[in-house]
């Protein structure tokens, strides 16, 4: 028997035990009904697997928004039809805020694709209380699961309790630290790289000032918030802001601190940029894989984007001469640094598929699990990430620009706290809060685009109604709020969670 028998063998011995045992995952409850439906819906989806599966081909539809590995997954993709002539992939990517709206819209309509992820900032628990995923145990066998890198299946990440409903897509590593195109700089006579604020607005003076209206100091994709949010929080936590990480929480004198003063020093630095003309003028208006390419054909100095970027650069720019610099300090020096970032939900297998088991298999396949495939490996090679498989990344890790990410990566970042951690609850009280608006990237845009001045008031106004809607949110879950608040975090230290 071949391996890829043994592994269809032992999937339904698994299943048949899960199914002997009546252990079909953490049952997500909304009301008294809710064990029953999902219980009958992983059974017709069971039953749907093997009837639509034995004959004739299927459409597997799967949608993501892993733009930098488009070119080696779409060579996965077609080798993966080509050992599966019975299997049709229907692969779609799409920008991360166009997903949150076209996922959420084919959910609700009960016509969601097969495999889908968690929209950036939502947690697992959440997505559970409407049951989108369906649990993987009765499909992967435990021996997968093992070929994973310690401390990336975490509860509430990857998992429920034993029941496995999502997989981190690659390893966590900061998104915070800023591109720099060696040529602008040469142009404009900046020698050095700028390590403090006021180094920072001189270069990119100096870059707009050359570029005379070609090219500008700092862009970003200022149409996406996330990313706004990334870039503020970023220049305010290496000023000591202790601020949480994307989309989660963490309070400070029992307060979210986005008024403090490392906070107020980062909006008055861009202010400046803004008012010097050093912003690159469509940067509200772009998306982050248009900056990254304005940035590539040498429109802007400086970009703040992740590792992505790298594997992009290399297919379409070659001739792309840049660096990679850490986050500029206060002139009084860095309080605090980058958070090194955990791992973030991906992959699930919709509760309502047709195809779990095909939806397993493209998975396992996927992460290098079945035979003959190597996406994990040319993820690493080619696009400069990081596998969550074992001994992928020590292997394969060779470019020269995603070796300097990485190595800069572990340079500058610490630890910092996750309520998450200490209290699983904390997961309820994340689904359970509403967004306050404007938000805090939306304000930073105002500073950015010149629509907002008074962003001090703006702040202190926001930080109040976020403290007050967190208080909310955790009176409804049950939660502590204390749970939020660690006194003994050092913003200068990694914090032993």
């Amino acid at each position: 028997m071949g391996r890829k028998n043994k592994m269809r063998a032992l999937v339904l011995a698994v299943a048949m035990v899960m199914g002997v045992l009546s252990g079909c995952g953490v049952s997500v409850k909304k009301d008294g009904s809710d064990d029953t439906k999902q219980d009958q819906t992983q059974n017709q989806t069971k039953e749907d697997s093997k009837a639509d599966s034995g004959g004739g081909q299927i459409t597997l539809r799967i949608i993501d928004w892993s733009d930098s590995a488009a070119s080696i997954r779409k060579e996965f993709n077609e080798e993966y039809m080509k050992n599966n002539p019975n299997i049709k992939i229907e692969y779609t990517m799409m920008t991360i805020d166009q997903f949150k709206t076209a996922v959420i819209t084919q959910i609700k309509s009960g016509d969601a694709p097969d495999l889908f992820p968690i929209p950036s900032g939502m947690s697992l628990s959440a997505a559970m209380q409407e049951y989108w995923y369906t649990p993987m145990n009765d499909y992967i066998p435990a021996e997968f699961w093992d070929t994973v890198n310690d401390g990336i299946l975490l509860e509430g990440i990857a998992k429920i309790g034993d029941s496995y409903y999502t997989i981190p897509e690659v390893m966590p590593i900061t998104n915070s630290l800023i591109y720099y195109n060696k040529d602008l700089l040469d142009a404009a006579g900046v020698t050095e790289l700028p390590k403090t604020y006021s180094q920072f607005l001189e270069a990119n003076k100096k870059i707009t000032e050359a570029g005379k209206g070609q090219f500008y100091g700092f862009i970003e994709g200022g149409k996406q918030l996330n990313r706004l949010h990334i870039l503020a929080n970023a220049f305010a936590n290496v000023a000591g802001a202790q601020l949480p990480q994307y989309s989660k929480a963490l309070t400070v004198g029992g307060r979210i601190n986005y008024d403090s003063d490392a906070v107020i020093n980062t909006f008055a630095l861009f202010k400046q940029l803004y008012e010097g003309g050093s912003i690159h003028p469509d940067t509200v208006n772009l998306d982050a894989p248009t900056a990254r390419e304005y940035f590539a054909q040498g429109q802007a100095a400086f970009l703040m984007q992740g590792n992505w970027c790298i594997s992009v650069w290399d297919a379409n720019n070659p001739d792309l001469n840049y660096g990679v610099m850490a986050v500029p300090a206060p002139d009084d020096g860095a309080k605090g640094a980058l958070p090194n970032e955990i791992p973030a939900p991906w992959m699930g297998i919709y509760s309502q598929s047709k195809y779990p088991q095909e939806a397993a298999d493209y998975l396992m396949a996927l992460y290098s699990y079945a035979d003959g495939y190597s996406y994990q490996e040319n993820l690493v090679s080619e696009a400069g990430q990081l596998s969550i498989v074992k001994g992928i990344v020590e292997e394969n890790l060779s470019n020269e620009h995603a070796v300097e990410y990485y190595n800069l990566a572990k340079e500058v970042c610490l630890t910092i706290p996750a309520a998450e951690i200490r209290d699983n609850k904390v997961y309820d009280f994340y689904a359970a809060v509403i967004d306050v608006q404007p938000s805090f990237p939306a304000l930073f845009q105002g500073v950015i685009s010149g629509g907002l001045n008074d962003y001090e008031t703006a702040l202190t106004t926001l930080s109040d109604n976020i403290t007050n809607e967190w208080k909310r949110a955790a009176d409804e879950v049950g939660l502590d709020i204390s749970a939020l608040e660690f006194d003994d975090w050092n913003p200068g230290e990694n914090y032993q969670n």
